[in-house]
């Protein structure tokens, strides 16, 4: 089969907030230019812009409504016309986000659609993360509220499909590959079906997979398509385009034995990837192209690595 090339990308939140939130370097007309033409070179067709995290009210920071977020997507519009624009939203479970608790996830989907209409963007992305990782400042150590976080993530979709069901909806969630040990809680195939359904993009993220083995790791790589051709002979032509998820950088360093060079660099990453599809027996397989994290991180070569071997 031949992958897609449709990439996306996420990317930081100066182009929202106006300026960079750890240094304060105020947001130039310099970084939205170098950034569109960052995008259209790597061949980007999906930014996810981000938003700021929910704050435990389920609301989104008044930075993301600003007129300074307006007017940064219609200068990247100017330089990189065909890339699609999603707000990217979610944020950490047990820390901010409360998917399990429906009066949480009312607004939360109130302020995604607020979202939505204030700007003019193209759909919306959403991430919300379940840390299991005990080291993690911001693990969740509560077995019951991580029992909730499958199920809170699929009903948030859900609510919001019900809202919205023009609204181009993508997601991201850790490899369900049972080979890998991410630091954040995997998803069960049962919970993806029904996440399947309401959305129309889904990124799965092949690093932090813990594995330092290339053989295991291609064994994981196999799974994961396995998986995805169950997914998709289970939801059929409903089942959304799907991303290969990436890494360009390099983790903090409690977290990098969930993330060894050796194996999930780019270059490895892209040709285990290329293998396991070729040799899937699925060539009705889609998939969309790759998700990679992140913008900030991606140097010009990495990107051309991307356009070359991809």
């Amino acid at each position: 089969m031949i992958p897609g090339r449709n990439h996306a990308t996420w990317c930081r939140s100066l182009f929202f907030r106006g300026h960079a939130p750890t240094s304060g370097e105020p947001l130039t007309e310099q970084h939205l230019a170098a950034f569109g033409q960052a995008m259209v070179a790597g061949g980007v067709r999906y930014a996810y812009l981000f938003s700021g995290p929910f704050d435990p009210d389920g609301a989104l920071p008044d930075w993301a409504f600003s007129q300074r977020a307006k007017d940064s997507l219609a200068r990247i519009r100017d330089h990189a016309p065909s890339l699609r624009l999603l707000p990217w939203v979610g944020g950490v479970f047990g820390k901010t986000v409360a998917v399990d608790r429906r009066s949480w996830r009312d607004r939360a989907v109130a302020s995604t659609l607020r979202l939505c209409e204030t700007l003019p963007v193209d759909g919306i992305h959403v991430d919300f993360e379940c840390i299991t990782h005990p080291a993690h400042p911001d693990a969740n150590r509560d077995p019951a509220r991580q029992r909730g976080y499958g199920p809170g993530v699929c009903a948030f979709h859900r609510a919001l499909r019900n809202a919205r069901s023009d609204l181009f909806t993508s997601s991201v969630v850790v490899t369900t590959a049972t080979r890998a040990q991410p630091w954040k809680r995997q998803h069960s195939l049962e919970e993806m079906e029904l996440l399947y359904r309401d959305i129309d993009q889904i990124a799965y993220l092949l690093y932090d997979t813990g594995i330092s083995c290339r053989h295991t790791f291609a064994a994981a790589a196999n799974e994961q398509l396995a998986h995805l051709a169950t997914l998709q002979d289970r939801v059929g032509s409903r089942a959304p385009d799907v991303l290969l998820g990436v890494g360009t950088f390099v983790n903090e360093p409690n977290l990098r034995p969930f993330r060894d060079l050796r194996v999930e660099n780019l270059t490895h990453s892209l040709h285990t990837f290329r293998e396991a599809l070729q040799t899937s027996g699925r060539p009705d397989l889609r998939i969309g192209g790759l998700a990679v994290y992140c913008e900030w991180h991606t140097s010009p070569l990495q990107w051309r690595i991307i356009r070359e071997r991809w």
